[in-house]
């Protein structure tokens, strides 16, 4: 069983004191287990629960009797090494306006998705931490998340409020379908404005003392699959196949679907990465894009699916169940006679393997891929 681990991170800063929350659940192969951590200036103490004590009801966690959400935090924690108890309310959230992942947030099986809940909004209460008491009247309040299976092999974090807004800032070592970059991820709220610097929007970074770094995965995505603005392309064939678990193998040569390419296949290279450029057959978007690439897979299940039929089946719509893509989308792309022709009727359907695409009138499953 794959690892896998979510948790929240609270912080809670005035003029003189700083506190941070972390309530966590995670299995490492069949161990499951959550905990609660709490961070000081001096201190850290982390305390384990069995998974049993985590629940989730709404948009609040629960572990045990402590209580963790978009209204605030309630601790009524006791162990010998941590003593801790007390209400902390907080004041109107303030999200960003997208996705901190940008576009990356389409693609599947990233090791670790990182989220932003709140920059910034107002905290009040107190916790009584093994005697110290943490005040908290009018102060600075952050709030974010993180999911997957394993934290980046390389990373540095911070995040800060200050009056006027707040900063967050994390660079990671990336890893997709067998290629690693660095990418960059950061958000800057100052007087009520938000500010975004990202590797999807071609922020880069630099080796200090050894001049620029200029990764060529960075150059591929930007130049193939997405500018600033908008989305234009995908990975697809071997590359996609990989990262969604039909195969293990990770090919050497990256393939991409891309509006900026016009033939129906040629071969480029950027840095050391060979690339597969082949042109779509409707023009991608970034509304489309995302179910164009599921699509595309789909349809190339046999050729590169190291499973049986039946686990490709159930994989494929698992997939598509998480992506909930809208009726609109569906019927749009699904009717258009490009894609029929491209992704159903290649002339040879996958043994054992049929695609019904079905709208439904039920939010939570609107798309289904079935095995007859």
């Amino acid at each position: 069983m794959e690892n896998y681990f979510y948790g929240w991170y609270f912080k809670c800063q005035s003029e003189t004191q700083t506190l941070s929350i972390i309530p966590a659940i995670h299995r490492s192969g069949q161990k499951k287990s959550c905990s609660i951590q709490v961070i000081t200036k001096n201190h850290a103490w982390s305390v384990a629960y069995p998974a049993a004590a985590f629940h989730r009801t709404g948009k609040d966690i629960w572990i045990g009797k402590n209580q963790f959400g978009e209204r605030g935090i309630h601790l009524a924690l006791h162990t010998p090494e941590l003593d801790i108890c007390g209400d902390l309310r907080f004041g109107a959230l303030c999200p960003l306006k997208y996705d901190i992942m940008g576009s990356f947030s389409l693609f599947p099986f990233l090791e670790c998705r990182h989220s932003v809940q709140s920059m910034k909004h107002l905290v009040c209460g107190s916790m009584n931490v093994n005697g110290q008491e943490y005040s908290f009247q009018n102060a600075y309040g952050y709030w974010e998340g993180d999911e997957g299976h394993s934290f980046p092999k390389e990373y540095a974090w911070t995040q800060c409020g200050f009056p006027g807004g707040s900063l967050m800032l994390s660079v990671a070592d990336v890893p997709i379908a067998g290629v690693h970059f660095r990418g960059i991820i950061s958000a800057v709220l100052w007087k009520g404005k938000e500010y975004r610097l990202a590797t999807y929007l071609g922020a880069k970074t630099m080796l200090a003392q050894e001049g620029s770094y200029l990764d060529p995965m960075k150059v591929i995505i930007r130049k193939y699959i997405q500018s600033t603005t908008e989305i234009y392309g995908y990975f697809a064939g071997a590359t996609f196949a990989n990262q969604i678990g039909l195969t293990p193998q990770m090919p050497a040569m990256l393939e991409i679907i891309t509006s900026k390419e016009s033939t129906k296949g040629r071969t480029v290279t950027v840095g050391s990465q060979a690339i597969r450029l082949k042109r779509p057959a409707t023009t991608i978007t970034s509304e489309n894009a995302a179910l164009l690439q599921l699509l595309d897979a789909v349809s190339q299940a046999e050729k590169y699916s190291e499973l049986s039929a039946l686990e490709t089946g159930n994989l494929l719509r698992n997939y598509a169940k998480q992506q909930n893509y809208s009726k609109e989308l569906l019927i749009n792309e699904l009717m258009n006679p490009k894609c029929i022709n491209l992704y159903f009727k290649r002339g040879k359907v996958p043994s054992g393997l049929s695609t019904v695409s079905k709208i439904s009138s039920s939010i939570r499953d609107p798309f289904s891929i079935t095995l007859v």
